[in-house]
């Protein structure tokens, strides 16, 4: 499976730094965001190794679940 390939390289990698970001800062950030069509933010993601895939509407509150989710993990050992 392809998502079990790429979760297995990437946790062989150092995590990088998370930034410290207030939430307020990031929800600022994300109402202008240049990906933001009709008031809608669209969102890029890779649903596997060369998938790119366009999502609209994807929520703020699940963006700042990613990003506490993110910021939680610890770094390999």
């Amino acid at each position: 499976m392809k998502r079990d390939r790429i979760e297995a390289l990437l946790s062989r990698l150092p995590k990088p730094p998370m930034p410290e970001i207030p939430t307020e800062r990031f929800r600022e950030h994300l109402r202008r965001d240049k990906k933001i069509v009709g008031g809608t933010l669209h969102y890029v993601y890779l649903a596997g190794i060369g998938e790119a895939v366009l999502e609209a509407g994807v929520p703020e509150e699940e963006l700042l679940s990613a990003l506490d989710h993110l910021s939680s993990l610890e770094a390999p050992p």
